[in-house]
């Protein structure tokens, strides 16, 4: 085998090998969101009726009811869970959020202070465009993930 056709191989590989890193990654990580989706904790949904199809904005709770065959109580017990956890996650998503913008401003205000007046000037408009660009990146998004 040449170098040369050692090398494609290499680079075959590597790119096979990132591929299904990749799309493992993918499944791992996007999965978890259909726990999210749905209503929140302050829509409230009624426990179906017998022989009345379930009508609920969680698509894990109906993935749960599907595989699992929940009975009425268990259903009301399970969104429970499934709404405090979501208030849960939204209170830390704030909190990180909180301590981002802390941290984003006093790294802020260190690169400031080794700035001359003109860079200054230019800085600040440099942030107040990534602001506005992240702001209005968050407008375009569908909706909040719940």
């Amino acid at each position: 085998m040449t170098n040369r056709t050692r090398a494609v191989c290499w680079i075959i590989f590597v790119f096979l090998a990132g591929s299904f890193v990749g799309g493992v990654l993918t499944h791992v990580l996007i999965r978890p969101a259909h726990f999210h989706a749905g209503g929140g904790p302050d829509r409230r949904h009624s426990v179906r009726e017998p022989g009345r199809p379930r009508r609920n904005g969680s698509r894990f709770l109906r993935h749960l009811d599907q595989a699992l065959d929940l009975d009425p109580d268990q259903e009301v017990q399970v969104r429970r869970i499934l709404e405090t956890t979501r208030k849960s996650f939204r209170e830390a998503a704030e909190e990180a959020g909180k301590m981002h913008r802390e941290i984003r401003n006093h790294a802020g205000n260190q690169i400031r202070a080794l700035l001359r007046p003109e860079q200054v000037e230019k800085f600040d408009e440099m942030t107040r465009r990534m602001d506005r660009r992240l702001r209005e990146g968050r407008r375009r998004r569908p909706g909040p993930v719940q």
